[in-house]
């Protein structure tokens, strides 16, 4: 070659690779707007919230702490 790269046209760009690591962010991954997860613990819980904030969006999900119980994650966008 004479220092140029070859161009190519109309090739289209590959969908976002997202393939989820834990089982966590499987879950995160497969819900749809109105699914909920209950979690024992705060810090799984904020790991689903991160997830789901990371592939959805910042407002697409809330979470409320069940007393003496858990927390429930819901995906809501």
């Amino acid at each position: 070659m004479d220092g140029h790269f070859k161009i190519d046209r109309d090739v289209p760009p590959p969908e976002k690779f997202s393939r989820a690591r834990t089982a966590l962010g499987q879950s995160a991954a497969l819900m749809e707007i109105g699914d909920s997860v209950f979690v024992e613990d705060h810090r799984t819980a904020l790991r689903l919230r991160d997830l789901l904030r990371y592939r959805h969006g910042p407002k697409s999900y809330t979470m409320r702490k069940i007393p003496d119980e858990g927390w429930r994650v819901w995906r809501i966008e």
